[in-house]
């Protein structure tokens, strides 16, 4: 929580993920991470709302 009142979440997890041979690092759970990541497309406002529901769920459980 900021000075001014701001409450920011974040996932600091890191893995390391292996694709291809390749190998590299990737931040935030998996299982958590929104359809959008999976497909590869750009972080939006969709994956912050994804977040949120995931948040709410593991409070309720």
């Amino acid at each position: 929580m900021n000075k001014d009142g701001t409450v920011k979440l974040g996932d600091l997890n890191v893995s390391k993920v292996a694709k291809m041979d390749l190998v590299h690092i990737q931040t935030g759970t998996p299982y958590y991470a929104s359809p959008e990541v999976w497909m590869n497309k750009p972080y939006d406002n969709r994956s912050d709302i994804w977040f949120l529901d995931c948040l709410i769920y593991e409070m309720i459980t």
